[in-house]
């Protein structure tokens, strides 16, 4: 520890760390609002997320009411934003009530600067020592006040804290800044893939209006589980790796099931497009995956299985489409998992080009697609470098090396 900094506690350098009022929020926004564990999303204090009460009279909740400069600390939450806090600044005369599953923490201003606070709660030192005070359930992870007022803090005096603050906001101005034009360069990369998807697709003179229906057989898959899925046996394809695996095409199966399990089962052929039917939100499900695999694949039964005539990649962009997202969510049947049923999906309307110019838009499409994959590539290897670069800072502030 550099020389003149004070080794103490979070308890000690506190005036105050107390949960929220347990308070019935209502559904829509009106009322008095109040914080829950979704207003600290991003790690921001997240105005859009917060929730609402109807509380009658506000004095009965005054010691509740956020100040500006409190701290606002997750104690339930999933593992990995267990102890995530933001700084609340008040913005004129608002008032907001502190909730439950929230520690609130109140500076002492004699020894800790909010924001120095702030910076420290995003150090990954702090991060260990959090989830080395969680416990762990089946869905969440919490800690308790009294291990949370244990956890060491190490601070300098209130000028060298300032001037810590002064460079920590410069440079991780610099560093946002740098991370935002590089979210831009990828959503403006996003949308031309889009733009020129769909202007490939759209209908030109020649081709044929109709529908997925009536140019493709369509086969529900049957149901296996994640538990059926071994190392070796007949490939298989699960519903829920079409969104985390396979991409436009496959020529290899994530997993396998026992060939007497197959037997039972529903195949995907070579050149087959494999739709998948079911989701955790109505936006993202529908998308289609040509099966090339020199073998056979069994299907889950939250896809579906095309037989078809045409270009198979043609499909696949087509599932890929906007103007077919646009369409299917209306369709969604929404619940604890978001689906579809055939009827839908066979009625979904394609404008279907003679097979010679299905081949040479998807040559073009895969040609612009490999170049769009590269530069998201890129775009994201920088956007994930800036977090790294934010804690390498971090550690150098608070060892008193900055």
């Amino acid at each position: 520890m550099k020389e003149g900094w004070i080794e103490s506690t979070i308890g000690d350098c506190f005036f105050s760390i107390k949960n929220g009022a347990n308070i019935k929020q209502v559904k829509g926004a009106t009322g008095i609002p109040i914080t829950r564990i979704e207003t600290l999303s991003n790690g921001i204090f997240n105005r859009d997320r917060l929730g609402y009460a109807n509380i009658g009279d506000v004095t009965k909740y005054e010691s509740y009411i956020l100040n500006d400069g409190d701290i606002l600390v997750s104690h339930i939450n999933s593992m990995k934003y267990i102890g995530r806090a933001v700084l609340y600044k008040k913005k004129g005369n608002e008032t907001i009530i502190h909730g439950m599953n929230l520690l609130s923490i109140v500076s002492d201003k004699t020894k800790i600067i909010p924001d120095f606070a702030r910076y420290y709660f995003q150090t990954e030192s702090y991060k260990k020592d959090i989830q080395s005070i969680s416990n762990q359930s089946v869905n969440q992870a919490s800690f308790n006040v009294t291990s949370f007022k244990k956890i060491s803090f190490k601070y300098p005096s209130l000028s060298e804290q300032t001037r810590i603050v002064e460079k920590l906001d410069a440079a991780f101005e610099k560093i946002d800044r740098l991370k935002e034009n590089a979210e831009k360069g990828l959503q403006a990369v996003k949308d031309l893939w889009e733009a020129t998807l769909t202007k490939e697709l759209s209908h030109k003179e020649g081709w044929k209006e109709t529908s997925i229906g009536e140019i493709c057989e369509i086969v529900r898959g049957k149901r296996f589980v994640r538990a059926d899925i071994v190392e070796n046996g007949v490939p298989c394809i699960h519903y829920g790796d079409m969104y985390t695996h396979y991409g436009m095409s496959a020529t290899k199966a994530k997993g396998c099931v026992s060939p007497e399990l197959a037997k039972k089962l529903r195949f995907a052929n070579k050149n087959d497009v494999v739709v998948v039917a079911a989701g955790e939100n109505k936006y993202d499900i529908g998308v289609g995956m040509v099966w090339l695999g020199s073998e056979p694949a069994v299907v889950h039964d939250a896809c579906f299985i095309l037989k078809h005539s045409q270009n198979p990649m043609f499909l696949s962009y087509y599932f890929r489409s906007t103007p077919y997202h646009q369409y299917l969510k209306d369709e969604v049947n929404e619940g604890k998992i978001c689906s579809f049923l055939t009827k839908p999906l066979a009625a979904a309307k394609i404008s279907l080009p003679p097979l010679a110019v299905q081949n040479e838009i998807v040559k073009k499409l895969d040609d612009v697609r490999d170049r769009v994959e590269k530069l998201i590539a890129n775009y994201k290897e920088t956007i994930d470098s800036y977090a790294p670069l934010k804690q390498a800072i971090l550690r150098k502030a608070f060892s008193g090396e900055l």
